[in-house]
């Protein structure tokens, strides 16, 4: 069971010299680990920094939600204080808390609030993560669904302005709103269903069929 928790910056970005931490507990127990020019306490969970995004990850077992709860309340406070040497701080409003494991590890949690810091953090089960929805069983199909229906929307704007254009600018504008969706992290969708892919499938063929003024009738493959 993981718990994850993003915590954004509301003023200023990350050092560069910031890296990621890794907490050993055996080896960690009775000193401190410093990243840069922050001290963090040697119980910070594994915590990742991405620009002006935290992410900390508190492995537990799901009939021990509630110490896991304890640590990762205590980890926050922890990287808090430490962005509070560089002049950072982390905002509670834009805090997201989520619970990941299987259907039936989740069912036996009951932790559904979690008070960080001065806010009281309310577990979602579809967070945005960097751009990527996952739920917490880890699926994508929320964030495919997302990206079809920004996909479709983007091409049905799109439609009536591309008869004024070249194919040339056609295919510029498909590959900056269309085309740039589908492709960012698309390393994340090796080895998820065919009905997923499908879908993905479909919206670039949409495209394909809009650039090119090919019939819905007609078969796209070869135009692809």
């Amino acid at each position: 069971m993981t718990s994850m928790v993003n915590a954004s910056l509301a003023q200023g970005r990350l050092p560069a010299s910031w890296e990621t931490c890794h907490r050993d507990a055996a080896a960690e127990k009775d000193r401190s680990r410093h990243c840069g020019h922050v001290k963090f306490s040697a119980r910070l969970e594994p915590l990742h920094m991405y620009a002006d995004v935290s992410q900390v990850y508190v492995s537990t077992p799901a009939n021990n939600a509630a110490a896991a709860v304890v640590r990762l309340t205590a980890c926050v406070a922890d990287i808090n204080d430490g962005m509070k040497a560089s002049r950072l701080r982390l905002n509670p409003a834009k805090t997201r808390l989520m619970w990941l494991g299987t259907s039936q590890q989740l069912d036996k949690i009951t932790a559904r609030d979690v008070q960080l810091l001065s806010a009281e953090v309310t577990v979602v089960d579809s967070p945005g993560n960097l751009g990527i929805i996952i739920n917490s069983q880890l699926s994508l199909d929320a964030h495919v669904a997302a990206v079809c229906r920004s996909g479709y929307y983007q091409l049905w704007q799109l439609r009536p302005v591309t008869r004024s254009l070249s194919a040339d600018a056609a295919k510029t504008l498909v590959q900056a709103f269309i085309s740039s969706q589908l492709d960012y992290c698309n390393a994340l969708l090796s080895g998820v269903s065919d009905g997923l892919m499908h879908h993905l499938q479909s919206v670039q063929n949409t495209a394909a069929r809009l650039v090119t003024g090919v019939l819905r009738c007609d078969h796209i493959t070869p135009i692809l």
